[in-house]
């Protein structure tokens, strides 16, 4: 056997401890796990602060759903035109409230739909779930559209307190226009969250450290 034979067959016996003498010393292997460590720190940070949002998004629609519950079952007559008039240097101010009697038939839907509202939002709370956080805003807004349709329906109002015939009609026609956008939207929005739900169950990412 020639000298350069034995030499090639020397180093190709030494060859596979390289690698583990390369590892040893702290070669790609430990920098890819602290890579890996770094990126799990981030994801979980991540996570943190998306989820204290979604808890203060939550808070926040529970207390406006019971400023909106009160105000509308207590103060809706304040919902009104304003007149005023002097006389003997005393100003009276006139309210001409816009809902009329019809109003309510439409308040304790608005009440069950406030009321769905409030106790989702405080499951939510509790429970943060992207799938039961989905179906959820589902409900809430299915709830939503039925009380927009059913005012839109029944149309308590009664803006011919308002001195002005021209503004008289601008106004049954905007709130009318209003509504009816209102609606379309709701029903848009409630289409796209069921669709996404069911997109990301079958695919398996109906969960926020899959949206991260």
């Amino acid at each position: 056997m020639s000298a350069s034979s034995r030499v090639t067959g020397e180093d190709s016996e030494r060859a596979p401890s390289e690698p583990t003498a390369q590892s040893e010393a702290g070669g790609p292997a430990p920098a890819l796990a602290a890579e890996s460590v770094e990126r799990t720190a981030e994801r979980r940070h991540h996570h943190a602060r998306t989820r204290s949002a979604r808890i203060v998004a939550s808070a926040f629609a529970i207390a406006w759903s019971i400023v909106l519950l009160i105000f509308f079952n207590f103060f809706n007559h304040y919902i009104a035109y304003y007149s005023s008039e002097t006389v003997g240097g005393v100003t009276i101010w006139t309210r001409h409230p816009f809902f009329t009697e019809d109003v309510n038939l439409w308040l304790p839907i608005l009440t069950i739909t406030l009321v769905i509202g409030i106790i989702g939002h405080t499951i939510l709370i509790v429970r943060d779930r992207y799938a039961l956080r989905e179906a959820v805003q589902i409900v809430i807004n299915a709830f939503a559209l039925w009380t927009v349709a059913t005012l839109l329906s029944i149309f308590p109002f009664d803006f011919s307190v308002i001195p002005n015939p021209t503004a008289v009609d601008a106004t049954y026609l905007g709130v009318r226009v209003f509504l009816i956008l209102l609606s379309v939207g709701i029903g848009i929005a409630i289409l796209v969250s069921v669709i996404k739900l069911i997109v990301n169950v079958v695919r398996g990412t109906a969960s926020y450290e899959e949206h991260i």
